[in-house]
């Protein structure tokens, strides 16, 4: 007789497979039909084919076929590929990350306008979430125009992309339509970028701006001031238009948008940085560049104590010169920060605070620095104490991020020698970035041991070419990518 089990509860193994990685998952459905029927959609939910460079090797993700039979259960898709392979409608699908294959080089189009993404997203009405990269002019005939059939899109990233003058009527009409949107080296190929002067978008609540080209500074500023109801604004301009950013701290500290609480932006001063800063009432995410002086100083700091228990992200880590104590400081006093981003800090002012606040972070990066071998040596499993409590990581980057190429022996190393067995209650860590190391085949195999969810590691892993390169396998074997800085 079968007994009965909290496992046979249909909810029950929902709450379970969302704690389950995909080869876990993959074994589950193996279990009886009652279980594979609960798991499939799970399995299916977020998809993602990578058939890397030039689409032959490295085929990442279900084939065409498969992913067609499946496509009903399929609600996130990264696609790295060309959209032609897959000429179908998945019903659920809510978030779409396409970056084509290879589609600056013409001979991958020929003539066949079935390898543009329009077909896939003319197919794909149900969108919600779109990010795209790379559609530029040669490759995106039809892209506007299924955009705008998009009915249901409320968000959009575009990135390495063109607008041009045939598509600006198309464009203007998504942005009514949006809710957030980020543009990042898009260029406008056009002559029409004038809006009617009673033009206003007051659904837009995320807008953020970096290196467009073919709009005016005043132009872009004139869009910023067009959405009343900002509550995340990003502008970071092309070299040649720095002289404006006064003009954009300046509508943010009158109070432009009185729902703001997120800023991206280039300052200049410290005047800059506390006339931000003190004009939101509650800020959540804060990222300050100073490319002028690389300065975040205490008056600025002062005004971002105000805001430590509503912070979510902070990025610092375009102001080298802010005082190690400081970065101490938002550690031990930013309950709800998930994203924390510094630069140089000094070894000896993380051990000497208090305890961290931010036990909830998942992103962080930072360098702490030592004086000589013996602080190092003194210092480094205190600090990865530290960093073992913050046990939903899912990204660290210690220095190489940073583009600082230090001496190995003054940062910190992740060795089985120094304490990297310190860290494994990091088991949501998922990208790791760190200066150069000396790791040996037992540091590898522990990180491939205990960080299960482990997919890449950026950094030289060993000064030896031969050790390095056996050590890549080692990782690659796994199903963890490296590259170099």
């Amino acid at each position: 007789m079968h007994k009965n089990t909290p496992l046979d509860i249909p909810e029950i193994r929902l709450i379970v497979a969302s704690y389950l990685k995909k080869p876990d998952l993959a074994n589950c459905l193996r279990v009886c039909r009652a279980w594979y029927e609960a798991m499939l959609p799970v399995v299916w939910k977020e998809t993602t084919i990578d058939c890397g460079p030039g689409g032959k090797s490295l085929q990442k993700g279900p084939l065409p076929d498969i992913l067609q039979a499946r496509r009903f259960l399929v609600k996130t898709l990264h696609i790295a590929d060309y959209p032609a392979r897959y000429p179908f409608t998945c019903p659920a699908l809510h978030t779409l990350n396409l970056s084509p294959r290879e589609y600056r080089n013409r001979r991958h189009l020929g003539s066949n306008p079935g390898v543009y993404p329009s077909l896939f997203l003319d197919l794909n009405t149900s969108i919600v979430k779109l990010h795209l990269t790379g559609m530029d002019k040669f490759v995106q005939p039809g892209l506007w125009k299924a955009l705008v059939r998009l009915i249901h899109l409320k968000e959009m990233h575009l990135s390495i992309s063109d607008v041009l003058e045939e598509d600006m009527n198309r464009f203007w009409t998504l942005f009514q339509q949006l809710a957030i949107l980020q543009l990042s080296e898009v260029e406008f190929i056009s002559e029409a970028l004038i809006l009617a002067k009673e033009a206003v978008f007051p659904q837009m609540r995320v807008l953020g701006l970096t290196k467009i080209m073919g709009m005016s500074p005043e132009d872009q500023l004139a869009l910023l001031r067009r959405c009343p109801y900002l509550q995340e604004l990003e502008w970071h301009p092309c070299i040649d238009a720095m002289h404006f950013v006064p003009w954009v701290v300046e509508a943010i500290a009158t109070g432009s948008w009185s729902r703001l609480e997120g800023v991206s932006t280039i300052t200049q001063a410290e005047e800059d940085q506390v006339q931000v800063l003190d004009s939101l009432e509650r800020a959540t995410k804060i990222t300050i560049r100073n490319p002028f002086n690389n300065r975040f100083e205490s008056m600025a700091f002062h005004s971002l104590e105000r805001h430590f228990t509503t912070l979510v992200e902070l990025n610092l880590s375009d102001c080298p010169k802010m005082a190690s104590t400081m970065f101490r400081d938002i550690l031990c006093s930013c309950p709800r920060l998930i994203s924390l981003s510094g630069h140089e800090v000094l070894a000896k002012d993380i051990v000497n605070g208090g305890p961290w606040a931010c036990l909830s972070l998942k992103k962080m990066k930072f360098r702490p620095l030592f004086s000589d071998e013996g602080q190092r040596e003194a210092l480094q499993p205190l600090i990865l104490k530290r960093l073992s409590n913050l046990k939903r990581l899912e990204e660290l980057a210690i220095g190489a991020i940073l583009g600082i190429h230090a001496v190995p022996s003054l940062t910190l190393t992740f060795q089985l020698q120094n304490g990297l067995d310190l860290l494994s209650s990091l088991e949501r860590l998922e990208y790791l970035t760190m200066d150069s190391q000396r790791l040996d085949f037992e540091d590898v195999e522990w990180m491939i041991d205990y960080w299960e969810e482990l997919v890449q590691i950026r950094g030289h892993l060993n000064p030896n070419p031969d050790i390095g390169n056996q050590l890549k396998d080692m990782l690659l074997s796994s199903g963890i990518k490296t590259t170099t800085t």
